[in-house]
C-alpha cells in the first residue's frame, strides 16, 4: 500500500512539472487541470503496465495523481495572485476612520 502512495506521489509531481512545462510552451492555462488529469491518468496506466502491474490500479493512481497535481496549481495560483478576496475584505464591514 505504501508503495501506491510514492508511486501518486511521484507521479503527481511529474505531471505537475509536465503541465507547467507547456503552459510556458503555450498551452493554455485555463486548460491546465484537464491537461493534468489525461496525463497522469495516462501515465499512470502506462507506468504501472510496465512495473507489471494491472493497468486498473494504474488509472485509479493516475486520477488520484491528476487530481493532487490539479490541487496544487490550483492552490499556488491562489496563493500568490494578488485579487484574492478573502470573506473579511468586505468594506462595509471595515468602515473609514
Amino acid at each position: 500500500m505504501t508503495e501506491n502512495f510514492q508511486e501518486i506521489g511521484t507521479l503527481g509531481l511529474a505531471v505537475y512539472v509536465l503541465v507547467e512545462i507547456l503552459k510556458r510552451a503555450g498551452f493554455p492555462s485555463k486548460y491546465a487541470g484537464i491537461l493534468s488529469l489525461f496525463l497522469s491518468v495516462a501515465l499512470g496506466a502506462g507506468s504501472f503496465v510496465i512495473l507489471g502491474k494491472p493497468w486498473y490500479e494504474g488509472l485509479i493512481s493516475g486520477f488520484w495523481a491528476g487530481a493532487s497535481a490539479s490541487g496544487v496549481y490550483a492552490g499556488t495560483k491562489s496563493a500568490f495572485t494578488k485579487e484574492t478576496v478573502g470573506v473579511n475584505d468586505d468594506p462595509a464591514l471595515h468602515p473609514a476612520c
